[in-house]
């Protein structure tokens, strides 16, 4: 039942998320960390279920909360979507998915890094990724890259970069926030 209700909880933001698209999102402060950190736990529950061993992994290169002025609930869909890209990109048994926080070295701004060890992404598709319509699985829309690059660099004045990714090898995605509202 707790799970249930828990599912219940999340069908409700989903659908309080959707409905902040396209409006001016209210920021409030928050603890990046712990956003950070439900989404990662979200996943790490659902990954026995789909019969493979996906270790997802992470670290906080800094002390304590970082309160930052964000949208929580826009960030976390941001996350599990890069998440989710990435643990449907690992198509072996075994898989690491990485997630790194830290600050820059003049504290002005934090990188979220989010690599996997999956199938990556051709070359000749790097500068498409983050466009609406642009997928490379047989299910879906091609919505997740181009809204989650909408949610950080419009929303958060941030951004969405792919870092590098090598086919057969790992994809590295890196958002960059400011933290200057703390």
């Amino acid at each position: 039942i707790d799970e249930m209700n828990g599912d219940i909880d999340r069908l409700r933001r989903i659908a309080s998320r959707f409905g902040q698209i396209g409006s001016v999102p209210e920021l409030q402060k928050r603890d990046i960390r712990e956003v950070i950190a439900e989404s990662v736990d979200y996943f790490r529950k659902r990954v026995p279920q789909q019969g493979r061993s996906v270790e997802v992994r992470e670290t906080y290169c800094m002390d304590g909360p970082l309160n930052m002025a964000i949208n929580g609930e826009l960030l976390a869909w941001v996350f599990e979507n890069l998440l989710k890209n990435a643990l449907d990109a690992i198509e072996s048994d075994i898989g690491v998915i990485s997630v790194v926080a830290k600050p820059s070295d003049d504290g002005s701004e934090i990188s979220i890094i989010i690599e996997d060890n999956g199938k990556g992404i051709p070359a000749k598709a790097h500068r498409k990724v983050f466009d609406p319509g642009y997928t490379t699985k047989k299910r879906g829309w091609g919505l997740g890259l181009s809204l989650a690059k909408r949610i950080v660099e419009e929303y958060h004045r941030g951004k969405l970069l792919l870092n590098e990714s090598r086919p057969g090898e790992r994809t590295v995605f890196e958002i960059v926030l400011p933290i200057s509202d703390r």
